[in-house]
């Protein structure tokens, strides 16, 4: 406070020795200038007249808007220390303008917003819009950190083999976030039907990536047993349960439209299902699957809009 009083005093002391018609420039931190006569101060704003008409109403300015004062005689007073924003900032405020995204500006005092920056005014401010849809103009000195706005895909349609689609078959995702979406899948056997899973997708990175890992849960038809080499039975049954999986999405072209789904599913084979298979061995049919668990690989490929 007793700073803002030495720099008031000091003005007017300088203002008293001007003449009444001198222009003098206020240089605001976001770069605008205003030509002017400055009549005054006190511990909160600057108070001038216009210079194209000093004998007209008096205007007030915050002195923590003002950068510099420039007296008509060439003096010039800083108000504020002049900052310059970190470059990196600036830079990432140039390609979120190119881009055309919105970004969530961290601020000063902890607040944030999620805005589209329009335009950048120097290197002291830029112009945003914001979720009211009108312009509003910020200073970069206020910014922390600026983050992209992720916006998830609404889901995916693909084609494939493995659990996730069945067993051959389709698989349709709708995303609850950019981080969670759930499955369903369908698709024909050869031997036992149709068969199906559902459960969800939970990412370990955002739609922003290209490689996006990923762990699934699922639940369907995961097992079956059918033999049809016995001249005087046949076995067709299939039996549901979890199945567990870790792999990843790899997005294929820059639209991210196209992508490549691969996952490692761990199926927990239900227990009526080693039941049977215990009896029918004992009966003496034999299965090269022993339904003690195993790994199996599920690849498809998928269109994300």
């Amino acid at each position: 406070m007793r700073s803002m009083k030495n720099q008031g005093m000091l003005i007017i002391l300088i203002l008293l020795l001007q003449n009444v018609n001198a222009q003098d420039y206020i240089i605001k931190i976001n770069g605008d200038t205003i030509r002017s006569k400055v009549i005054g101060t006190n511990d909160n704003t600057l108070i001038y007249k216009k210079s194209e008409n000093p004998e007209g109403p008096s205007y007030h300015i915050l002195n923590k808007e003002v950068q510099e004062i420039i007296l008509q005689n060439g003096e010039s007073i800083m108000i504020q220390p002049v900052v310059f924003p970190d470059s990196v900032l600036v830079l990432k405020i140039d390609n979120a303008i190119r881009s055309k995204q919105k970004v969530v500006l961290s601020l000063r005092q902890d607040l944030k917003k999620k805005v589209l920056i329009t335009s950048r005014k120097g290197l002291y401010s830029i112009v945003c819009e914001g979720a009211n849809r009108a312009d509003q103009e910020i200073k970069i000195a206020d910014i922390t950190e600026i983050s992209p706005c992720i916006i998830p895909n609404s889901g995916s349609f693909g084609v494939g083999f493995g659990i996730p689609y069945g067993m051959i078959g389709a698989n349709l995702e709708l995303s609850a976030s950019d981080l969670v979406s759930f499955t369903a899948g369908a698709g024909p056997t050869i031997h036992c039907g149709l068969a199906y899973n559902a459960g969800c997708f939970v990412y370990l990175r955002n739609n922003t990536y290209a490689w996006r890992p990923r762990l699934s849960v699922l639940y369907g038809i995961n097992c079956m047993i059918y033999e049809t080499g016995n001249v005087n039975s046949e076995i067709n049954e299939s039996y549901t349960g979890f199945s567990f999986g870790i792999g990843s999405k790899f997005i294929l072209n820059y639209a991210k439209t196209l992508g490549l789904n691969i996952d490692i599913m761990y199926l927990s084979y239900p227990e009526e299902f080693k039941k049977r298979i215990r009896e029918l061995e004992f009966w003496g049919w034999s299965f090269t699957d022993d339904g003690r668990g195993n790994l199996k690989l599920a690849v498809g490929f998928a269109y994300i809009f």
